[in-house]
Protein backbone atom coordinates (compact mmCIF):
# COMPACT_ATOMS: atom_id res chain seq x y z
CA UNK A 1 0.00 0.00 0.00
CA UNK A 2 2.82 2.81 0.93
CA UNK A 3 4.19 1.77 -2.32
CA UNK A 4 0.90 2.55 -4.40
CA UNK A 5 0.66 5.99 -2.53
CA UNK A 6 4.13 7.11 -3.46
CA UNK A 7 3.30 6.00 -6.66
CA UNK A 8 0.17 8.02 -7.43
CA UNK A 9 2.07 10.59 -5.56
CA UNK A 10 4.66 10.90 -8.12
CA UNK A 11 1.83 10.87 -10.68
CA UNK A 12 0.09 13.66 -9.39
CA UNK A 13 3.02 16.16 -9.94
CA UNK A 14 3.15 15.83 -13.67
CA UNK A 15 0.52 16.59 -15.56
CA UNK A 16 -1.09 14.64 -18.76
CA UNK A 17 1.21 14.95 -21.53
CA UNK A 18 0.28 13.01 -24.42
CA UNK A 19 -1.44 9.48 -25.84
CA UNK A 20 1.03 7.50 -27.54
CA UNK A 21 -0.03 4.56 -29.53
CA UNK A 22 2.63 1.84 -30.95
CA UNK A 23 2.97 -1.38 -33.12
CA UNK A 24 5.63 -3.85 -33.46
CA UNK A 25 5.56 -6.58 -35.44
CA UNK A 26 8.92 -8.85 -36.13
CA UNK A 27 10.02 -10.53 -39.55
CA UNK A 28 8.79 -14.58 -40.25
CA UNK A 29 12.53 -15.64 -39.40
CA UNK A 30 12.30 -18.89 -37.39
CA UNK A 31 16.11 -18.52 -35.93
CA UNK A 32 14.92 -15.65 -33.85
CA UNK A 33 12.95 -15.31 -30.77
CA UNK A 34 10.38 -12.61 -32.00
CA UNK A 35 7.54 -10.69 -30.41
CA UNK A 36 4.61 -8.94 -32.30
CA UNK A 37 2.65 -6.09 -29.78
CA UNK A 38 0.82 -2.88 -30.33
CA UNK A 39 -0.49 -0.61 -27.68
CA UNK A 40 -1.93 2.59 -25.91
CA UNK A 41 0.05 4.37 -23.33
CA UNK A 42 -0.50 7.63 -21.29
CA UNK A 43 2.75 9.53 -21.07
CA UNK A 44 3.56 12.13 -18.59
CA UNK A 45 6.04 15.36 -19.66
CA UNK A 46 9.27 15.27 -17.74
CA UNK A 47 11.60 18.82 -16.98
CA UNK A 48 13.99 17.34 -19.55
CA UNK A 49 13.38 18.59 -22.88
CA UNK A 50 11.61 15.54 -25.80
CA UNK A 51 11.40 13.65 -22.33
CA UNK A 52 8.14 11.80 -20.77
CA UNK A 53 7.43 9.95 -18.02
CA UNK A 54 5.52 6.49 -17.59
CA UNK A 55 4.41 5.00 -14.99
CA UNK A 56 3.08 1.57 -14.06
CA UNK A 57 2.04 0.44 -17.17
CA UNK A 58 1.50 -2.86 -18.89
CA UNK A 59 2.90 -4.60 -22.68
CA UNK A 60 1.00 -7.27 -23.92
CA UNK A 61 2.85 -9.23 -26.43
CA UNK A 62 2.76 -12.28 -28.82
CA UNK A 63 6.32 -14.04 -27.98
CA UNK A 64 7.30 -16.43 -30.32
CA UNK A 65 10.08 -18.77 -29.12
CA UNK A 66 13.35 -19.11 -32.08
CA UNK A 67 13.21 -22.61 -33.76
CA UNK A 68 10.94 -24.51 -36.50
CA UNK A 69 7.13 -24.85 -35.49
CA UNK A 70 6.98 -23.18 -32.15
CA UNK A 71 3.97 -21.90 -31.25
CA UNK A 72 3.01 -18.54 -30.26
CA UNK A 73 2.46 -17.51 -26.61
CA UNK A 74 0.65 -14.65 -25.12
CA UNK A 75 2.67 -12.86 -22.38
CA UNK A 76 1.15 -9.52 -20.47
CA UNK A 77 3.93 -7.74 -18.48
CA UNK A 78 2.77 -5.79 -15.71
CA UNK A 79 4.27 -3.53 -13.48
CA UNK A 80 6.40 -1.70 -15.71
CA UNK A 81 7.31 2.11 -15.56
CA UNK A 82 10.05 3.75 -17.57
CA UNK A 83 10.52 6.73 -20.31
CA UNK A 84 9.93 7.77 -23.37
CA UNK A 85 12.73 9.61 -25.51
CA UNK A 86 12.91 11.03 -28.55
CA UNK A 87 16.48 10.72 -30.27
CA UNK A 88 17.99 12.90 -33.21
CA UNK A 89 20.54 10.50 -34.16
CA UNK A 90 22.82 11.24 -37.08
CA UNK A 91 22.61 7.73 -38.10
CA UNK A 92 19.21 8.30 -38.74
CA UNK A 93 17.16 10.11 -41.43
CA UNK A 94 14.73 11.41 -39.22
CA UNK A 95 14.25 11.57 -35.31
CA UNK A 96 12.82 8.32 -33.88
CA UNK A 97 11.37 7.53 -30.17
CA UNK A 98 13.21 5.07 -27.25
CA UNK A 99 10.64 3.56 -25.12
CA UNK A 100 12.35 1.90 -21.77
CA UNK A 101 10.14 0.15 -19.35
CA UNK A 102 11.24 -1.89 -16.94
CA UNK A 103 9.52 -3.89 -13.96
CA UNK A 104 10.61 -3.37 -10.21
CA UNK A 105 12.86 -6.55 -10.19
CA UNK A 106 14.41 -5.14 -13.48
CA UNK A 107 14.37 -8.68 -14.62
CA UNK A 108 12.00 -7.23 -17.26
CA UNK A 109 12.96 -5.34 -19.56
CA UNK A 110 11.44 -3.79 -22.57
CA UNK A 111 13.58 -1.45 -25.05
CA UNK A 112 11.11 -0.24 -28.22
CA UNK A 113 12.70 2.12 -30.56
CA UNK A 114 9.79 3.21 -32.06
CA UNK A 115 10.23 4.55 -36.14
CA UNK A 116 14.13 3.18 -35.72
CA UNK A 117 14.86 2.13 -39.30
CA UNK A 118 17.08 -0.97 -38.65
CA UNK A 119 14.98 -4.12 -38.31
CA UNK A 120 14.90 -6.09 -35.22
CA UNK A 121 16.05 -2.95 -33.46
CA UNK A 122 13.31 -3.42 -30.59
CA UNK A 123 14.03 -5.86 -27.69
CA UNK A 124 11.96 -7.62 -24.59
CA UNK A 125 14.01 -9.55 -21.80
CA UNK A 126 11.07 -11.28 -20.13
CA UNK A 127 11.39 -12.52 -15.98
CA UNK A 128 12.83 -16.05 -17.39
CA UNK A 129 16.04 -14.25 -19.12
CA UNK A 130 14.55 -15.02 -22.73
CA UNK A 131 15.73 -11.83 -25.38
CA UNK A 132 12.82 -11.38 -27.78
CA UNK A 133 13.38 -8.82 -31.04
CA UNK A 134 10.99 -6.60 -33.13
CA UNK A 135 10.66 -4.20 -35.46
CA UNK A 136 8.34 -1.11 -33.68
CA UNK A 137 6.48 1.99 -35.10
CA UNK A 138 4.72 4.87 -34.04
CA UNK A 139 1.09 5.16 -34.72
CA UNK A 140 0.81 8.66 -32.91
CA UNK A 141 1.91 10.22 -29.92
CA UNK A 142 -1.20 13.28 -29.33
CA UNK A 143 -1.54 15.57 -26.27
CA UNK A 144 -4.57 16.31 -24.87
CA UNK A 145 -7.19 18.73 -26.71
CA UNK A 146 -7.54 20.71 -23.33
CA UNK A 147 -4.09 21.44 -22.46
CA UNK A 148 -2.28 20.07 -19.39
CA UNK A 149 -3.45 22.25 -16.37
CA UNK A 150 -6.94 23.59 -15.96
CA UNK A 151 -6.12 27.18 -16.85
CA UNK A 152 -4.60 25.99 -19.97
CA UNK A 153 -8.65 26.18 -20.93
CA UNK A 154 -9.13 29.51 -20.97
CA UNK A 155 -5.47 30.38 -22.03
CA UNK A 156 -5.76 28.33 -25.14
CA UNK A 157 -6.76 30.93 -27.93
CA UNK A 158 -8.08 27.73 -30.30
CA UNK A 159 -10.01 27.22 -27.31
CA UNK A 160 -13.73 28.55 -26.31
CA UNK A 161 -14.39 28.79 -22.59
CA UNK A 162 -17.29 30.03 -21.73
CA UNK A 163 -18.33 30.26 -17.75
CA UNK A 164 -21.81 29.15 -17.19
CA UNK A 165 -21.82 29.69 -13.51
CA UNK A 166 -22.64 27.23 -10.08
CA UNK A 167 -23.69 24.34 -9.77
CA UNK A 168 -23.58 20.85 -7.60
CA UNK A 169 -21.95 18.18 -8.91
CA UNK A 170 -20.64 14.56 -7.71
CA UNK A 171 -17.22 14.15 -7.88
CA UNK A 172 -15.28 10.79 -7.47
CA UNK A 173 -12.53 12.69 -5.82
CA UNK A 174 -14.12 13.65 -2.82
CA UNK A 175 -17.28 10.88 -3.22
CA UNK A 176 -20.04 13.62 -2.98
CA UNK A 177 -21.45 16.48 -4.14
CA UNK A 178 -19.73 19.67 -4.18
CA UNK A 179 -20.47 23.25 -5.40
CA UNK A 180 -18.28 23.35 -8.94
CA UNK A 181 -18.27 26.21 -11.64
CA UNK A 182 -19.47 24.95 -14.71
CA UNK A 183 -17.43 26.22 -17.90
CA UNK A 184 -18.81 24.84 -21.67
CA UNK A 185 -15.89 24.25 -23.72
CA UNK A 186 -15.91 24.30 -27.88
CA UNK A 187 -12.46 23.12 -29.52
CA UNK A 188 -11.32 24.46 -32.63
CA UNK A 189 -13.38 21.68 -34.61
CA UNK A 190 -17.08 22.39 -33.09
CA UNK A 191 -16.88 19.69 -30.13
CA UNK A 192 -18.39 20.92 -27.30
CA UNK A 193 -17.57 19.40 -23.68
CA UNK A 194 -18.73 21.15 -20.31
CA UNK A 195 -16.17 21.16 -17.54
CA UNK A 196 -16.92 21.11 -13.91
CA UNK A 197 -13.83 22.03 -11.27
CA UNK A 198 -14.43 23.19 -7.62
CA UNK A 199 -13.53 26.89 -6.93
CA UNK A 200 -13.63 27.07 -3.06
CA UNK A 201 -11.43 26.74 -0.39
CA UNK A 202 -13.62 24.86 2.19
CA UNK A 203 -13.98 22.24 -0.68
CA UNK A 204 -10.79 21.47 -2.27
CA UNK A 205 -8.27 23.48 -0.15
CA UNK A 206 -7.30 26.61 -2.24
CA UNK A 207 -6.70 23.62 -5.10
CA UNK A 208 -8.66 22.79 -8.13
CA UNK A 209 -10.33 19.39 -8.60
CA UNK A 210 -13.20 18.24 -10.96
CA UNK A 211 -13.96 16.57 -14.91
CA UNK A 212 -14.87 18.02 -18.18
CA UNK A 213 -17.35 15.44 -20.01
CA UNK A 214 -18.39 14.84 -23.62
CA UNK A 215 -22.33 15.68 -24.54
CA UNK A 216 -23.31 12.77 -23.36
CA UNK A 217 -21.97 12.97 -19.76
CA UNK A 218 -19.10 10.14 -20.32
CA UNK A 219 -15.91 11.66 -18.34
CA UNK A 220 -12.91 12.22 -20.48
CA UNK A 221 -10.51 14.21 -18.28
CA UNK A 222 -9.92 14.89 -15.02
CA UNK A 223 -8.39 17.90 -13.02
CA UNK A 224 -6.39 17.09 -10.10
CA UNK A 225 -4.45 19.53 -7.97
CA UNK A 226 -5.33 21.91 -11.60
CA UNK A 227 -3.44 19.00 -13.49
CA UNK A 228 -5.12 17.61 -16.43
CA UNK A 229 -5.28 14.03 -15.94
CA UNK A 230 -6.76 10.71 -17.94
CA UNK A 231 -7.57 12.73 -20.68
CA UNK A 232 -9.18 11.09 -23.72
CA UNK A 233 -9.57 13.52 -26.57
CA UNK A 234 -6.76 14.44 -27.82
CA UNK A 235 -4.86 16.76 -30.77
Amino acid sequence: MKALIILISAMSLNSFAATLKYSCKAPDLSYVNRFDAEGTLEVYEDEKEDEYKVYYTSLKITATKAGNNQEPKELNLMGLTGSLTKVDSQFTKKPYYGLKLQDKSKKVLALLNLDYPSKLSSRIRTADGRLYKSTCRLQYLKTCAFGEVYRDVFEDSSIKAERLGEVEKYLESFEAIVNTQKTKITLAGGNEYSMFNTFQDEVDGGNTYGVIEDSLGKVVATIEDSDLSNCKVTK
